[in-house]
């Protein structure tokens, strides 16, 4: 099954239960454009005034290929929050331009799959140019096995906050793997709050697990942890690792 792209938008005028998608075993729903790549080809978002939650799932593969276009999971204005629920689905494969998560001034939660493979020129987690959403929690919760190849990460962007984290309740050894979009020895670039105002909270990548050991196959070129471009206020980051 292909589609041209794929949007989660709540029409109605209240804040909705689940919008649930299964994908059974042996069958991928993939994601090509055919003709123009749409700016954005995978979209989770509310409408003004109402919440988003999304939750894919079952033992199929969703698959984006289309490197021209981006993924966008985001909140609007304070409270109008966004939840990607993939934690349930086996694969999640996306090739993109930029994977951007936690957009504008709501707060959002991404849980990627079982086995995650993301490329893409850079992700973003929690971007906003706005005070008002300074204070909102963007988060991408990965899975059992990740490999996450891009040129630049940044979590914690302009006023937002981001975290990048394990999900809870993994098996033994989850992996994570990042390199450079192109792969194999390339580096990718990581940033840990990269302000030019002042954060309510601060952003964290957290490659710890509370149950197991986790194994962390990381080429970073440079790494920054806290960039305050202006004079106002301070950066609050972190990141930890298991040792």
């Amino acid at each position: 099954y292909t589609l041209n792209s794929l949007t989660y938008a709540n029409s109605g005028t209240t804040s909705p239960a689940w919008q649930v998608t299964e994908i059974s075993n042996g069958v991928t729903l993939t994601l090509n454009a055919t003709g123009t790549a749409p700016t954005n080809i995978f979209t989770v978002t509310p409408p003004t005034g109402l919440s988003q939650s999304v939750a894919i799932r079952g033992a199929g593969t969703l698959a984006i290929d289309e490197s021209g276009s981006n993924m966008v999971v985001k909140g609007l204005y304070n409270f109008q929050n966004t939840t990607l629920d993939m934690s349930g689905l086996a694969t999640f494969n996306a090739t993109v331009n930029q994977f951007q998560i936690g957009f504008d001034r709501g707060g959002s939660l991404t849980k990627l799959a079982g086995s995650n493979t993301l490329t893409g020129t850079s992700l973003i987690i929690g971007s906003t140019s706005s005070s008002a959403g300074s204070g909102q929690f963007n988060a991408l919760q990965l899975g059992q096995t990740n490999i996450i190849n891009t040129d630049s990460i940044i979590v914690g962007d302009n006023r937002a906050t981001g975290r990048l984290l394990l999900q809870s309740g993994l098996s033994a050894n989850p992996t994570v793997t990042i390199r450079g979009t192109a792969g194999g020895e390339t580096r990718a670039n990581l940033t840990i709050a990269r302000m030019i105002g002042e954060p309510r909270t601060t952003s964290i990548v957290d490659f710890r697990d509370a149950t197991t050991a986790g194994i962390v196959d990381a080429r970073i070129g440079t790494l920054i942890i806290g960039d305050k471009s202006n004079n106002i206020g301070s950066t609050g980051a972190e990141f930890y690792m298991d040792g």
